[in-house]
């Protein structure tokens, strides 16, 4: 699997997100109504507004807190298997919940998702079980039209 990759977005489209995520951090905040949380995030460096209930997170308190986290997250599971490593370049595909709509891979068409769309989603997650680590399939296909 080394030389699988997956890139979703641009580059320029990551800075826009992270942009436009310390811009509302900053200037709009966040409603935390739990007093306790409020307080350490005070304590932390944050504004806090305890009436309002919201707190304002500068980018210089974000980057900090940013700098404090590991760059890879393990996930265990009950049975004792290796973890899962989040943030070392591994890719995990997994099926939560089954889409209203989706976006057709094999035309580019966005439509409605139909029951044979769940059958190509099982097959696929069978056919790559022993190239990833994590795979579950919920779902329910709508009425095929």
């Amino acid at each position: 699997m080394s030389n699988l990759s997956l890139k979703v977005l641009s580059d320029e489209e990551l800075r826009k997100i992270q942009g436009s995520t310390i811009e509302i951090l900053e200037n709009v905040g966040v409603w935390i109504e739990h007093e306790e949380a409020r307080q350490l995030f005070k304590k932390a460096g944050a504004l806090v507004d305890n009436g309002a209930q919201i707190v304002k997170i500068t980018p210089e308190l974000l980057q900090k807190a940013i700098n404090k986290c590991s760059p890879v997250v393990e996930l265990y599971s009950r049975y004792g298997d290796p973890p899962m490593q989040i943030g070392n370049g591994s890719i995990y595909f997994g099926t939560q919940g089954f889409p209203v709509n989706m976006l057709d891979w094999r035309n580019g068409e966005y439509r409605k998702a139909v029951k044979n769309d769940l059958a190509d989603l099982v097959i696929e997650t069978d056919f790559r079980s022993g190239k990833v680590k994590v795979r579950w399939i919920l779902g329910k296909g709508q009425r095929d039209p």
